[in-house]
């Protein structure tokens, strides 16, 4: 996110504003991240629903924007989202991320840290959208299955 700040009326005591200009979605960044954001900027700029709306549609690029062949020229800023969260949230991607898990080795000259957010990383958007009971009991099921149960 990028903040601008304007001075109004004559910029006097209290006059000091900043707009907060939510980051673009390109279709290959997190919609969850990039959700996050777009609502924390809506909150600060104070936007409407039809504002909400508005702006975002104004950031849409690339395979994002061709949502916008879909929309309906009415559709709501709820219609918006659902429609861009069921085409890119990470629920969607859920099976590549487990197959890029799966296959995750610790690369040459990466640090532990970096292996450990990135398999966490990955390991989150893959386990998207389930209970987060069987979430917990994953490393309890998984060596059961491969035979070295506790």
């Amino acid at each position: 996110m990028e903040a601008q700040t304007r001075c109004t009326d004559g910029g006097g005591p209290g006059a000091n504003t900043t707009t907060v200009k939510p980051l673009k979605l390109n279709g290959a960044t997190s919609w969850a991240a990039f959700h996050g954001q777009f609502e924390a900027a809506a909150v600060q700029n104070n936007w409407t629903p039809n504002e909400k709306a508005a702006h975002l549609l104004s950031l849409l690029q690339g395979k994002a924007s061709d949502i916008l062949h879909t929309m309906l020229t009415e559709a709501t800023y709820k219609d918006i989202v659902r429609a861009l969260r069921d085409c890119f949230g990470d629920h969607q991607q859920a099976v590549a991320y487990w197959l890029q898990l799966k296959g995750r080795v610790q690369m040459s000259g990466e640090t532990l840290q970096e292996f450990t957010a990135t398999v966490e990383e990955l390991a989150h958007r893959a386990l998207v959208g389930l209970p987060a009971a069987l979430i917990q009991r994953l490393p309890t099921l998984s060596s059961t299955l491969h035979g070295t149960g506790r």
